[in-house]
């Protein structure tokens, strides 16, 4: 195993308007990261487990990251300030080690693949076959027409857990002693394999107590099946908007004698907007699956007394 190495081009510019009212900065970057580093699926007998970190490839990506500053308002009673900022990556792999550079590649697990000239992780699957709109259970489309189902007819989808949009904004509004803000993020662009329980065979069996998905009823599949783990029926667009905070205070100045006063409450996890139809859409790129749990909503105030 060695370090990755990477050769990076960068050409950007920072600006700034109406007396700095309005700043940012503008980059355009260029990367090429050679002996690149991902855990890697291998075969049985060549390690203590299923899978190693190894140097696996080289990969190029470019993007776009763009920041800018404002402020609309500000007097001697009131300031407004603003903040957004936008990436986007477009991420390819370029050449694979100890493999050819033609074939599927290297897998990071069952589902997910490294193949030259796609993103790293992108999903490997079948491609589910539907009559009138709903998927037939345990059929996926026979590509080479073999007459036989297997890992040749699965496909490169072209669609990894990575987002390719990441965009932030926060804003923040002082009025006198009031105090309030807000701050969101977005990611675009990326996928999860989201399997939730829902097959009639869970309700005689121990995976009842995780609750039966109401999938069930646009599916009625009635067993667990041997290539429903890798159809392409399970992956979605997890893209999604999260308000990560809101808050308030106020400054109640001196109190008493030299002591002063400040209270602050704020809410963590407000909301996410999200056609996703698991728990939480802020998958893990390395692994494409959701995370096992919500991120729990937090309710916080505070009180800062000096003196």
């Amino acid at each position: 195993m060695k370090w990755e190495q990477t050769a990076t081009t960068d050409l950007g510019f920072d600006y700034g308007f109406l007396k700095n009212r309005i700043t940012g900065s503008l980059d355009l970057f260029y990367k090429k990261t050679t002996n690149l580093l991902n855990e890697t699926t291998i075969p049985l007998g060549v390690n203590f487990g299923s899978s190693l970190l190894l140097n696996i490839a080289s990969m190029e990506n470019k993007g776009i990251e763009w920041n800018i500053k404002a402020i609309p308002v500000q007097t001697k009673n009131l300031s407004w300030e603003m903040a957004f900022n936008l990436s986007y990556i477009n991420s390819k792999i370029s050449h694979l080690n100890n493999v050819s550079d033609s074939g599927v590649g290297l897998f990071s697990d069952q589902t997910l693949v490294n193949t030259v000239g796609y993103s790293r992780n992108t999903f490997y699957l079948y491609h589910q076959v539907y009559d009138s709109g709903s998927p037939l259970e345990d059929v996926m489309l026979d590509v080479n027409k073999d007459g036989i189902i297997s890992a040749s007819d699965r496909y490169v989808t072209g669609k990894s857990a990575a987002p390719k949009y990441i965009l932030g904004y926060s804003t923040s509004l002082n009025y006198k002693k009031w105090q309030f803000g807000i701050s969101m993020h977005a990611n675009l662009g990326q996928y999860i394999f989201y399997k939730p329980i829902e097959n009639t065979i869970a309700i005689t069996g121990w995976d009842v107590s995780e609750n039966l998905s109401t999938l069930y009823y646009k599916t009625g599949f009635s067993k667990n099946d041997q290539f429903e783990n890798y159809s392409d029926f399970y992956l979605q667009n997890a893209s999604f908007l999260k308000l990560d905070n809101i808050y308030a205070g106020y400054d109640f100045g001196k109190v008493f004698k030299d002591w002063t006063m400040s209270i602050r409450a704020s809410v963590q996890h407000v909301f996410t907007v999200t056609n996703f139809t698991g728990q939480d859409p802020e998958a893990s790129y390395n692994s494409g699956y959701q995370n096992t749990y919500n991120v729990p909503r937090i309710y916080a105030v505070g009180i800062n007394l000096h003196f």
